[in-house]
């Protein structure tokens, strides 16, 4: 019956869990899920982000947040998003569920054409899209991609990275987020 069902809603509304691309290896795979769905010509990623199963601030302001204590795992980015697959971008949503304790509760939504930043370390051409300040629960922010970001009709900064807004050198022990890419494929 719930096949019957999806069945259904894929071909009423739009084509459901596309395969998105992998994050990266310096971001624990346990602490994310992302499924990325279409509806007519508009393509929603979501990534839902659960801090307290492995990840780490960093011990500057505006380092990258990533596997606690692991040197050397690899870029830290939660999401590499594609034209193909995540669409244009045209907005984001990034929504606390959970306050972050443990790391530091002031997360940035940071967009990199570079894919090797690791956890602890600054981000390489890195645009801030959203600094947030200290989450608060419930709290969402919504915003435009941003031409910085979006540069001749595609996403020119592809690699989308959480950063720490103070230095705070320690392992989350609670913070749930949900990041949603808005994106347009015609």
């Amino acid at each position: 019956m719930n096949n019957l069902i999806l069945e259904n809603l894929k071909t009423l509304h739009g084509e459901l869990g596309i395969t998105p691309k992998a994050h990266g290896g310096g971001f624990p795979a346990e602490c994310l899920t992302t499924s990325v769905n279409k509806f007519g010509n508009v393509i929603e990623t979501t990534v839902l982000v659960d801090l307290a199963k492995g990840a780490g601030g960093g011990s500057s302001v505006d380092d990258v947040i990533g596997t606690n204590d692991v040197t050397d795992a690899g870029g830290a980015y939660i999401a590499d998003l594609d034209d193909q697959i995540n669409g244009v971008l045209f907005a984001v949503k990034f929504s606390c569920i959970e306050l972050p304790t443990g790391g530091d509760p002031d997360i940035n939504l940071v967009f990199s054409a570079t894919g090797t930043n690791p956890q602890d370390a600054a981000v390489t051409s890195g645009t801030v899209l959203l600094n947030n300040g200290d989450l608060t629960l419930g709290e969402s922010a919504t915003t435009a991609a941003g031409a910085t970001v979006i540069a001749g009709g595609t996403n020119a900064k592809n690699y989308v990275y959480l950063t720490s807004g103070t230095a705070t050198n320690a392992a989350y022990t609670a913070g749930k987020l949900i990041i949603t890419f808005y994106g347009a494929n015609f």
